[in-house]
């Protein structure tokens, strides 16, 4: 599906459906840095073909007055690389983080609020996961499943224009034929 938001107001927010959902988490960013009980950070060159280098360097990823800023930066020239998926140069870093591990829900109700940078080759995102997600695709399957077959939703991602926000479903059909489990059936 696609949503387009233009000028959007929420009003009230103590509404009859909000009180039928218990807070099971929640994270202000109220601390000086990032919680690393609940947040662990994403490095590398970890999907697609992507021309960022995740790192847990301050400058790309940090805490200001009850923020998560994530921010890109040019990587010295000297530690620019191919990406081992493609032939693009990866010629950022950049700051990604992630709850595996750490928490874990199967019901509920997901907030966000987020300001979306505008220009080319953005694109910020924010998704789940299903628990049994193998972080290294599909080396082992006795680790987890690997994408989609977790499965994915995508609550916000949004290309270059921050009026313009998908959201996507991922997953996978056990039921077809040629499905193994513990394999990338994608």
């Amino acid at each position: 599906s696609t949503v387009y938001f233009d000028d959007v107001e929420l009003i009230g927010g103590d509404s009859e459906e909000d009180s039928n959902y218990d807070i099971l988490w929640a994270d202000d960013f109220n601390e000086s840095q990032l919680d690393t009980s609940d947040w662990g950070y994403e490095l590398g060159s970890i999907r697609g073909v992507e021309q960022q280098h995740y790192t847990k360097d301050k400058e790309n990823v940090h805490v200001d007055d009850g923020k998560l800023v994530l921010e890109v930066t040019d990587r010295a020239k000297e530690s620019q690389y191919k990406n081992p998926r493609g032939d693009r140069q990866v010629i950022y870093n950049s700051g990604s983080v992630r709850t595996h591990g750490k928490q874990d829900f199967l019901f509920g109700r997901i907030e966000v609020l987020a300001k979306l940078p505008e220009g080319q080759a953005t694109f910020p995102a924010f998704w789940t996961l299903g628990s049994d997600f193998t972080l290294d695709g599909s080396i082992n399957g006795d680790q987890g499943d690997g994408w989609p077959l977790s499965g994915e939703i995508d609550i916000m991602e949004s290309i270059g224009d921050p009026n313009f926000v998908y959201e996507t479903l991922h997953y996978s059909d056990t039921n077809k034929p040629g499905y193994t489990p513990g394999a990338d059936n994608g």
